[in-house]
């Protein structure tokens, strides 16, 4: 793992998560094409609180996925502190 930085590494870890989520969306037949479903006038804005439990449950869902990736301490980081 010699000359692999942090960076170089989370980009690799990105971009395994970006294809598992793309093929998860293509096989629903969600692309880039099809069209922006039209909002449905009869719903109501999402109250702040909604909207804070969604926040929140995203947290923890990147949480846990980040947690789920072990990163070895050998690893070397992508930048250099100077004083």
């Amino acid at each position: 793992m010699s000359g692999q930085t942090r960076r170089k590494w989370m980009i690799a870890a990105s971009s395994t998560m970006f294809s598992a989520n793309a093929a998860t969306a293509i096989a629903f037949g969600q692309t880039a094409q099809s069209a922006p479903p039209v909002p449905n006038q009869a719903t109501t804005a999402p109250t702040p609180e909604a909207m804070m439990q969604k926040a929140q449950k995203d947290v923890q869902t990147a949480s846990e996925k980040l947690a789920a990736i072990e990163v070895p301490m050998t690893l070397e980081p992508a930048f250099q502190f100077k004083a």
